[in-house]
């Protein structure tokens, strides 16, 4: 299996801790946000990673200079950040094999990669691709998602702002912005116009009863506000004690 982990962005809810490092760099518990993926990945058979940068991209380029995984790492400045779908179209020769995975760098996540493959390679014939969801107490700031009867996705509402008044109605289930693609998926992705350039806004919506789907038990946090890098930590400083 290859990878895409997107790790151009900016933090800007972070700030001030993202003003001088890159959100992808950000420690939790002492380790980089970028090193959890580079190790979940690497233990899990994951032998080449393109990485993008853009903010800070120098500080990037360093880490993975030092780190023991550098060998599995190609780092790709965006000088204009393109998108999720723009870098896939970008660097879609690179994805050559039967299983890609693409994910959002700037989340936590630690789940059972066996069992997400397992969830792909044991998917539907009619789904292109294996998408993780979480269960998010903020509806209204993620992905909602409904499932069928044999897990594939029903229903996909972009941020439902609607959901900070009746949560309820809407669901806790939620995109995780991590997928496992297969080659029809990257073609499909890559056939989309280029004014669409985001995975899990323009391209999942269009998959409702295409898109396999694995539900993480362990824990995904989006660290996009101060609080949810504080609950981050907390968590596997807990872990750790």
């Amino acid at each position: 299996m290859k990878a895409l982990l997107l790790a151009g962005g900016f933090g800007t809810r972070l700030k001030p801790l993202t003003d001088h490092t890159p959100k992808c760099l950000v420690p939790i518990a002492g380790k980089p946000l970028l090193g959890y993926w580079l190790e979940q990945l690497a233990e899990h058979d994951c032998h080449k990673i393109i990485v993008n940068t853009h903010y800070l991209h120098k500080q990037v380029e360093n880490y993975i200079e030092a780190s023991p995984y550098r060998h599995l790492v190609e780092l790709v400045y965006e000088p204009v950040l393109l998108g999720t779908l723009g870098s896939i179209r970008a660097y879609r020769d690179f994805f050559d094999e039967d299983a890609t995975l693409i994910a959002h760098a700037d989340n936590f996540c630690l789940t059972d990669w066996q069992g997400f493959k397992q969830a792909f390679t044991q998917r539907p014939a009619s789904a292109r691709l294996t998408m993780m969801l979480f269960k998010t107490p903020t509806p209204w700031s993620c992905g909602i998602v409904k499932t069928d009867a044999n897990g594939l996705l029903s229903d996909y509402i972009e941020k439902p702002q609607a959901a900070k008044e009746e949560p309820e109605r809407f669901g806790y289930l939620a995109n995780a912005a991590v997928v496992i693609t297969s080659q029809a998926g990257l073609d499909d992705m890559c056939a989309l116009q280029d004014q669409y350039d985001d995975l899990c806004r323009d391209y999942l919506p269009l998959q409702i009863g295409r898109a396999n789907t694995y539900l993480n038990q362990g824990i995904h946090i989006d660290i996009g506000t101060p609080q949810t890098y504080a609950l981050a930590n907390r968590l596997m400083q807990k872990s750790d004690s």
